[in-house]
Order: C-alpha cells, then structure tokens, then sequence
C-alpha cells in the first residue's frame, strides 16, 4: 500500500506540474506534495526520522528536477 500510494504520488504530482504553466502555483503544487509525501511515509512505515527526510528530499528534487527542466 505505501508503494502505491507513493507512486500515485509522484506521477500524479508530475502530470499535475506538467499541465500547471504559472511559476508559483509550481512552486505551491511541489510544496503540498511534498508534505502529503513526507507525512504518508511518515504514518505507513515504521521509517526513522533520517529515512523519512531523505526519501522527502530526494522526492522534492525529482519534482523540482521536472519543472527546472522545462519539460
């Protein structure tokens, strides 16, 4: 369930960014997902402090990855 739900988060964050042209809705778009993100980890793991904020990062930069580059 947790894989899913953070798959589901990450293409539904994606297809949402892409279809969002305005650079600060953008920025509010990967700010929310990024919490969703970190707080479904969070509650469906039994992950530490430290696995919970890498995970967040490393999804935070896929996310602004994929508005930097203009795709």
């Amino acid at each position: 369930i947790t894989v899913l739900a953070c798959a589901i988060l990450l293409v539904g964050a994606i297809v949402g960014l892409y279809f969002e042209r305005r650079e600060g809705r953008r920025l509010a778009i990967i700010g929310c997902l990024t919490l969703i993100f970190s707080l479904t980890v969070g509650t469906l793991t039994n992950a530490r402090r430290v696995e919970i904020f890498a995970s967040t990062a490393a999804y935070a930069a896929v996310l602004v990855v994929f508005v930097s580059g203009g795709l």
